[in-house]
């Protein structure tokens, strides 16, 4: 029996001009049984973090 895979990835970007000061992404599973499985990474770089990046990252991964 052949399994489908449906891969589904995510990623953000937050700038400040040119610089990326912060990256949020998001993977589901590859297997369609286990799609309600993931992965989350969010970072922000140390001088910007505690100004709301991460949280509006977070934010603009769920809609």
């Amino acid at each position: 029996m052949q399994e489908k895979l449906l891969i589904a990835s995510i990623m953000l970007l937050a700038l400040d001009g040119e610089e990326i000061v912060g990256i949020a992404t998001i993977h589901s599973s590859a297997k369609i049984k286990a799609r309600h499985d993931g992965e989350l990474g969010i970072v922000v770089a140390k001088k910007y973090q505690g100004q709301g990046i991460g949280t509006e990252l977070i934010r603009q991964l769920a809609y």
